[in-house]
Formats: structure tokens, sequence, C-alpha cells
């Protein structure tokens, strides 16, 4: 089979899944079941294309269908024909976005976004990168801020130098990963209480870097989320940013679920002095709807990427000769995928204003689950300042355990493909969380969420009382 009819081949498999409209999220098997099912252990005979088409079909009927609208699992959904074509392209290309003489089209492209989204933070004098994720993009802003407080710390490193850095108790586990990479340990991040709003705490954050230095310490990171990953809220940036500017600390904001908000008509609501940062993550791979990855780190000011990320002999594939200095240079990465097509043509393709509009969609349709939620008396929201996200929890007289309850009610929901909806703690709370970042979910499918939420939960009661 020559490629041509390879290809045309795959994209019939393609077409045949794209226009199919199942009814369930996905079709479960446990672990063991799922690896007979596909024959892992099988022989595959070599150069049978045949077989490989018997793969990709097999992956994508057992694989979650996470395009569709009853997966409300996690911070990323959803299916764009522009950004698939994006990928394609990009997979058919194979470059690196580590030079121009290999990637000229895809980095001036990437170029052309990064002014658009400095511009749109407010970061006019900046710049910027694309990363292999928030997770990274957090890393890197503390790295910034360990070496902008140690003095020639990209050679002594930080030799024993005291330094703490302070982020809310909500913050993302990515903090703590950074700060053991980084040789801080983790001992050495603060973790903040939030208040009664859901967020950074600044008296408490204001008393925790006065502690710390009283201890001798020397704080020089303060890291604020707009959009925590379970509750959905977003801390004050404006006091956090002036408590951070007092002490002369690095100031960086964790937008990775949030930062699209800056595309929102709630943009001034929640993300007000957001240009005041030292430096922000913003991931278009959540609510902007590409596909994973595809991560902005931004700096408010030229320089940092560097001073601190420039190193070693880099002549065998650095020669500077154009006009247009190098991203990889300058980046803690040197392959570095494309990431910026499929990005380039779903902007072209929805415009500025087209995303204001699905944005704003999705923390009305977060408010619509929010009120039927309220309205229903066997439901209860567990935390009430959810911007994002909606957090809760069936509950009954005649349940002992409501952890566990709701935890296998979800459970359920997933093995039987109804709907995929993730779940966490709040304190010692269990709570579902319901989350939205697909461009086609619409009120009915939170009305349906919510109808096979009750199902389930209903036949675990009956069950519960025939037990007992």
């Amino acid at each position: 089979m020559n490629q041509s009819d390879a290809v045309e081949r795959l994209f019939l498999i393609i077409q045949k899944y794209l226009g199919e409209n199942p009814d369930k999220v996905l079709n479960y098997l446990p672990p063991k079941a799922m690896a007979e099912t596909l024959g892992l252990d099988a022989p595959r005979p070599a150069g049978d294309m045949e077989q490989l088409f018997s793969e990709i079909e097999n992956y994508l009927q057992y694989s979650v269908r996470t395009g569709h609208s009853q997966y409300l699992n996690q911070l990323w959904s959803g299916f764009s024909m522009p950004v698939f074509m994006g990928e394609v392209i990009s997979a058919l290309c194979n470059t690196s976005m580590y030079t121009y003489e290999v990637a000229p089209v895809a980095l001036l492209i990437e170029r052309k976004m990064i002014a658009e989204l400095l511009q749109i933070i407010g970061f006019t004098a900046g710049e910027g990168q694309f990363t292999t994720g928030g997770s990274n993009g957090n890393m890197l802003a503390m790295m910034i801020a360990r070496n902008r407080a140690v003095e020639d710390c990209k050679k002594r490193g930080i030799h024993g130098v005291p330094l703490v850095g302070f982020v809310s108790e909500d913050a993302h586990y990515s903090f703590d990963k950074a700060a053991n990479i980084l040789g801080l340990g983790t001992n050495s991040l603060v973790k903040v209480p939030i208040d009664h709003t859901s967020t950074m705490n600044p008296v408490l954050l204001e008393k925790a870097i006065f502690d710390a230095k009283a201890a001798g310490n020397i704080p020089f990171f303060v890291g604020a989320t707009a959009g925590t990953t379970i509750r959905g809220t977003f801390d004050d940036l404006t006091t956090i940013g002036a408590v951070a500017r007092q002490n002369d600390m690095w100031f960086h904001v964790d937008g990775a679920w949030g930062g699209s908000v800056l595309l929102s008509s709630a943009r001034d609501q929640h993300l007000a002095a957001i240009e005041e940062a030292d430096s922000l993550v913003w991931d278009a791979h959540k609510m902007m709807g590409m596909t994973l990855m595809c991560s902005l780190f931004a700096v408010r000011e030229k320089g940092h990427f560097d001073d601190v990320l420039k190193l070693g002999d880099t002549s065998y594939i650095f020669h500077e000769d154009d006009d247009l200095v190098d991203p990889g240079l300058l980046s803690l990465q040197c392959g570095r995928r494309n990431d910026i097509l499929k990005f380039w043509l779903e902007w072209c393709y929805t415009g500025k204003e087209g995303y204001q509009k699905r944005i704003d969609n999705f923390m009305s349709l977060i408010a619509y689950a929010r009120a039927k939620v309220v309205a229903d008396p066997k439901l209860e929201l567990v935390d009430e300042n959810g911007i994002l996200s909606v957090c809760f929890r069936y509950t009954d007289d005649q349940i002992s355990d409501l952890n566990a309850f709701n935890i296998d009610v979800r459970r359920d929901l997933y093995e039987a493909g109804a709907s995929f909806v993730n779940y966490s703690y709040l304190g010692e709370i269990a709570v579902i969380r319901l989350v939205i970042s697909n461009k086609n979910v619409g009120k009915p499918d939170i009305d349906r969420f919510f109808e096979n939420f009750d199902k389930q939960a209903r036949a675990k009661l009956l069950d519960i009382r025939s037990d007992s």
C-alpha cells in the first residue's frame, strides 16, 4: 500500500469516527479485560498495514471521547476542526521550534501570536514562549525568581541561601514539584490559607512573609492563582501583587485554567491588575480548545529568558545569522513541538470576539449548573465561590458515608459511559467537580448530566435501602 492510499484509508476511518454520535462517553472495560480485548500480548506481523488500521480502529473504539458533551472530567475537552487540521499538518512537516532555519513559517507565526497575547495580557514590553504546559511555566517563573534573588545563581547555585516562596493552599501541585526540581526543597514553599472567598488570604500572606524574615529566611516568590484547579476561584491579584512589590518579591500568576478569562467580558472583575504581575502562565489547551499541549509562559519585562536560560555551546545549531533570534536559545527545551499552527488556525477562524462569546458562555453555563445544584434539595453546594467550577455532592440521611457514596456514583457513571465527571476533596469532604471547557456543551447537556447523576444516585440509594 503506497502512502497516498494509506492516507486515504486513514481519513476514511477518521471520517467515520467524526460522523458518529454515540450516546456513551466511552466503552468501559476494566484493565485486564481491556488488555485481553486489544490483544496487546499477541504478536504483530511486521510491515502489515492492515494490522495498523485495525489497531487504530480498536484505539478509537475504546478510547474516551473527550469531545463528547458529557465529558466534564478535566479542564480540557472538545473537538475543533481548525485545531485538528493544525495537528495533522504539524505532524506531516515534523519540524522543531528551535531555529528559524528549520521552522521559518512556524516561528514567524509563533512570534506574531505571542505578540498578540502579550498585548492582551498587558505585557506590552515583555516576552513569551510556548512550553510543555502550565506546570513547566510555573517552574520557569520560580526559576527566574530564584536566579533574581541569588547573585550569580546560574553558575554557583543557591549555595545554602534560605529562599522561601508563597502560594495558596489551593495552588496547583506543580509548585511543589518546582521547589523540588530547583533545589529549594518543598519545605521552602509556604502554603497560605484561603479565606471566606476561597482565595489566598492577603493578611495571612503578609504575616507569613513577616515570619519568614524573622526566622532569617529570604522571601523571593509569590504565586497567585487565576482559576484554582478544584474550586475555580481567582486570587486577589491587586492586593497580592502589592504585597509582593512591597517585599521585593517576584509576583507570578498561574492562569493555566483561568487565563482565558482575559478574553471575556469578566476580565476586569476577576483579573484586575494582571498587567502588573511579573509573569503569567496561560494554557490555551484548556478553555481555548487547543489539543494538548499549548501553553504560554509570559514575562512583563524582556531579558529574563536570556539571563536565566541561555547556556552552553550551541554553535552546532544556533547560528544567529538572521534578524530573528532563535527561540531555542532562550528556552528550557532544545527540541520543541510545533504547538503554534493549530493555535493560529483556530485564532484565525474563531477571532477575538468569538473567543469572548465562548468564555462568557462557559461562565454562564457554570452559573446555570450552580443554580441547579442550589435548587435541588438532594444536592449540596460545597463551595459557593467557584467561578469556573461547581463543587457539590449528593446527600441523604440514609447515607452513612457521603464521601464513599458520591465517589461510587461518579465511578458508576463513568463505567456506564453515561457521563464522565471528576471528584476531589475540599478538606475532608469528597466533592463532585463539574467543569466545562467544551465549546459544544449547552444547557441541555448540563441538564442531561444532572439527570444521569440523579438517576445513578437514586439507584445506589435504593440498593442501600434494600440491604438495610
